[in-house]
């Protein structure tokens, strides 16, 4: 456990340097080498995560593409996983490779669409453990974050090539479709909370169960939709990591949301003149947690929210340069900053405390975990 805490207050110390006002050589830099960290914590950990057994036993049986097709993976992630082992069988190489990508394209996604990176790395790392932890949806929101420029540009083939290339390594990338039209509306304040709040009704009137159901019959075009539809319907409203029911999970959703989506929609018009981006990720965060609310009751199909979660970082750290010129504002927002950070941070790991902690690498000794 002192290990992420280390973490967490060397990530917030990076995070604190952009406050000074470094030039921008100067925050690619400590960009650089906190994502190069990520990146080696991500590839070089062993037997630390959820379903560690089942994708290092799925890439050593990969080299068979007749044993592990049975198991419906996606066809991107499946021949990713084949072809590495074709060269060589050490899961260490696949892990690497995949850091590569999943915390690289988000360093990339920070630069661009992040005003202040450092403390929007200080935030992936809150909310994501700066991706330590991946499964093969990284890589596919990944991907997706960098199809915000094509959205943001309006270019919708390149934009729709990149879904597709990420569905191939996980299905549920097709859902990030509809950001590309959500992304160009200006909402008022009042149609975006009344669209959080008709999320919240379809979730209390079970209609997202309604709607698997009606889609099951419908998914046999595609193994592995079939088989996910069946086991979701089939487990109904599953625990989620913290062990609480789909309902409570609904209502501490709706809490941590309270949070912070206010300030988004307080700050929204100065955003919006700060920069060009803002209304189209107010949007795309307020459709992600439409979904997420939509989809309360079977917990599985909440991952198809995930692609939308990044885009908060965004937001926040906008809120910093719109409060730059009243330093006690600007303290309290950024004191809040960390608070919210710390909350993150310690949820998430007490959800998956028994997989996360200690983190080994290949490099420890007397690993001793189960699963």
């Amino acid at each position: 456990m002192l290990f992420y805490v280390a973490l967490f207050v060397l990530y917030l110390l990076i995070g604190l340097l952009d406050l000074a006002k470094p030039d921008r050589q100067a925050k690619l830099f400590f960009l650089t080498i906190g994502i190069l960290l990520f990146i080696g914590l991500a590839g070089l950990r062993w037997n630390t995560g959820t379903d560690w057994n089942s994708y290092e036993g799925f890439f050593h049986r990969s080299v068979d593409l007749n044993v592990v097709e049975p198991e419906h993976l996606e066809i991107g992630f499946t021949w990713f996983n084949h072809i590495i082992r074709l060269f060589m069988d050490n899961y260490t190489v696949i892990l690497l490779i995949s850091a590569v990508v999943i915390v690289g394209l988000k360093g990339v996604y920070l630069a661009r669409f992040a005003l202040y990176p450092l403390m929007g790395m200080f935030l992936y790392y809150c909310y994501f453990y700066g991706d330590m932890f991946f499964v093969r949806q990284g890589l596919a929101i990944s991907m997706l974050l960098v199809s915000t420029k094509y959205i943001e540009s309006r270019q919708f083939v390149k934009f729709l090539l990149i879904v597709a290339f990420a569905t191939l390594f996980h299905s549920t990338a097709i859902t990030f479709i509809p950001a590309y039209f959500i992304y160009k509306f200006r909402f008022s304040n009042n149609v975006l909370i009344g669209a959080l709040v008709f999320g919240i009704v379809l979730a209390l009137v079970h209609f997202d169960s309604f709607m698997l159901k009606a889609f099951a019959p419908l998914a046999g075009f595609n193994a592995n939709l079939a088989d996910k539809a069946s086991k979701y319907l089939e487990n109904g409203s599953d625990l989620d990591q913290s062990g609480v029911t789909g309902y409570m999970s609904l209502v501490l959703g709706i809490f941590k949301r309270a949070i912070i989506l206010p300030f988004f929609f307080i700050y929204r018009k100065k955003g919006e003149a700060t920069v060009p981006y803002y209304n189209g990720l107010l949007n795309l965060v307020v459709w992600g947690n439409f979904l997420y609310f939509a989809t309360g009751n079977i917990l599985p199909l909440q991952r198809v929210t995930t692609y939308y979660y990044f885009y908060e970082i965004s937001l926040l750290v906008v809120i910093i340069r719109i409060l730059w010129n009243k330093k006690a504002k600007l303290f309290m927002y950024c004191s809040f900053l960390v608070l919210f950070g710390l909350f993150k941070f310690i949820y998430g790991l007490q959800g998956y405390k028994d997989l996360y902690v200690p983190y080994y690498s290949i490099f420890s000794t007397n690993i001793n975990r189960t699963y």
